[in-house]
C-alpha cells in the first residue's frame, strides 16, 4: 500500500515538472519573439518585439496595422482622433475603394483615412458621412 501511494506521488511530481517545463518554455520562446503571435486564449493577434508588444500603428511587409493600448491587432472599422480607417479581417489599413457591410461605398485616401465632404482622385463626390455620393 505504501508503496503504491508512494509511486502515485512520484507519478504526479513527474507529471507536473513536465508541465512547468513545458510553461517555462512557452514564456522563453515568447521572451524571444520577434514578429507576430497569436494568443490561443485571447485569440487576438499580437506584434512583438523582443517579446514586448508593440503598439500604434506598426508595418509589417508593406502593410500598416494598429495595435490598441493591451497590443491586440484591430479589424474592422477604427476611429483614432475623429479619423476613420478601414482594418480588413487579418487588420491590414484598407486604401481606395471599400464596399461596407450596409452595401454603401466608402473611399479611404492612401494614409487609410477615409475621405469625406470631398472629390475622390477618380472624381466621384463623397459625402459628410463618407458615403459616395451617387
Amino acid at each position: 500500500m505504501k508503496i503504491r501511494i508512494l509511486s502515485i506521488l512520484v507519478s504526479l511530481i513527474v507529471i507536473t515538472s513536465f508541465g512547468a517545463n513545458a510553461l517555462n518554455r512557452e514564456v522563453m520562446k515568447k521572451d524571444k519573439i520577434n514578429g507576430w503571435w497569436y494568443d490561443k486564449d485571447t485569440q487576438h493577434d499580437y506584434f512583438l518585439k523582443n517579446g514586448e508588444v508593440i503598439t500604434g500603428w506598426l508595418s509589417d511587409n508593406g502593410n500598416w496595422f494598429y495595435a490598441n493600448v493591451d497590443g491586440e491587432i484591430q479589424k474592422g472599422w477604427l476611429n483614432l482622433n475623429n479619423q476613420w480607417y478601414y482594418l480588413d479581417k487579418v487588420g491590414v489599413m484598407q486604401t481606395g475603394w471599400l464596399e461596407g457591410k450596409d452595401g454603401k461605398w466608402y473611399y479611404l485616401n492612401s494614409d487609410g483615412t477615409m475621405m469625406h465632404d470631398g472629390t475622390t482622385p477618380d472624381g466621384y463626390k463623397i459625402g459628410s458621412d463618407g458615403v459616395w455620393i451617387k
